[in-house]
């Protein structure tokens, strides 16, 4: 992960990096390990060590199915989240891998059990356990709230079994998007196999938590389910290196939050607060000049998140990875060390 840290403090200058975890204990429960919270209390998420790599994954144990989303017990709410991430504005990155042919995606979001955003993934199962919220093969962006789970946009592609995809899923101004990369050792397309949006009408306005799901998808008969590394990423419009979620001012101010003063030329001097709306006849130097006009503004907002290349975290563990349904053949290596550069630049927010 060393190098991918150093490729985004040159190439990815705007995001900031929020959290990183790759060390998952080996064989060990996660539940209450470095900030890890299982949502199903019926069963525990395990950490995996390969062999063959000595990178480190977590892996749900449940392979249940049935129950209802914000469940003490319930299969229908396995999820994996970090306490220690507390991020609304911004994007996770992660890898996945199954045998398995249910359904795991990723939580954004996380305020409780009952409410929370996923990428929502399901596989070719054809038993009542394939998805709990609804049949057939399907990716899509789901929104839980009060513990009902609404779909807001959907598309009949999913993960590709066997093998390994690079996940992402973000949130901005109200907006959710989430992308998936089957092709993820190919140089060949920058286009994620899968990239859906959706506009929440009535969003998550505070920061939660981000983390794994799983449903009818853990350790049975071998077919195990693999999460790996997850790197988070708050939201830096003005780049002045508080996330977007801190900064009170973002998107209204001039340079440095507000100018060189307190109230600055863009938001408390000469245009706002000083001799046009609060010189001498209004509120002069006092109370809207350069010394009480105003607290830190700055920045600008921006919207959506543009596509992505196609390098990923690599899966060279103990299971082969040969097939790839609906996709290009993937090459092998850890791609994301090779491609980081155009990965993470396509993640920039486009500008207002």
């Amino acid at each position: 992960m060393l190098l991918t840290l150093l490729l985004l403090s040159s190439a990815f200058a705007d995001d900031l990096l929020v959290f990183d975890y790759d060390d998952y204990p080996d064989e060990d429960g996660l539940d209450g390990t470095d900030g890890w919270e299982s949502g199903y209390a019926a069963d525990d998420w395990e950490g995996y060590r390969s062999s063959s790599s000595g990178r480190h994954y977590a892996m749900p144990q449940s392979d249940d199915n049935g129950g209802s989303f914000g469940g003490s017990s319930d299969a229908t709410d396995n999820t994996l989240t970090n306490e220690d991430i507390s991020v609304l504005e911004g994007w996770a990155l992660a890898s996945i891998f199954t045998e398995d042919d249910d359904t795991l995606g990723l939580v954004w979001g996380w305020q409780d059990s009952r409410n929370y955003y996923m990428l929502h993934m399901t596989g070719t199962g054809s038993s009542s356990g394939s998805s709990p919220i609804e049949g057939g093969v399907w990716t899509g962006i789901v929104r839980i709230r009060d513990g009902v789970a609404e779909i807001l946009a959907e598309t009949n592609r999913s993960y590709s079994r066997d093998t390994l995809q690079d996940v992402a899923i973000g949130f901005s101004d109200g907006e959710v998007w989430v992308k998936v990369w089957s092709d993820f050792g190919s140089s060949s397309s920058s286009t994620p196999y899968i990239s859906l949006t959706a506009t929440d009408p009535s969003p998550i306005t505070a920061p939660g938590r981000a983390g794994f799901y799983a449903y009818d998808a853990g350790a049975a008969d071998r077919e195990y389910s693999y999460f790996g590394p997850i790197t988070v990423y708050a939201y830096d419009d003005d780049g002045d290196g508080v996330p977007n979620d801190e900064d009170t001012g973002s998107g209204d101010g001039g340079a440095g939050d507000g100018g060189a003063g307190d109230g600055g030329a863009g938001d408390g001097g000469a245009g706002d607060g000083g001799a046009g709306d609060g010189g001498a006849g209004d509120g002069g130097a006092g109370d809207g000049g350069a010394g009480d006009g105003g607290t830190p503004d700055g920045g600008g907002d921006g919207g959506g998140v543009g596509d992505t290349g196609d390098g990923g975290l690599a899966f060279d563990g103990d299971v082969e990875l040969t097939s790839c349904e609906g996709c290009s053949a993937g090459g092998a290596g850890f791609g994301l060390f090779a491609l980081a550069p155009a990965l993470l630049a396509a993640f920039r927010r486009r500008r207002s």
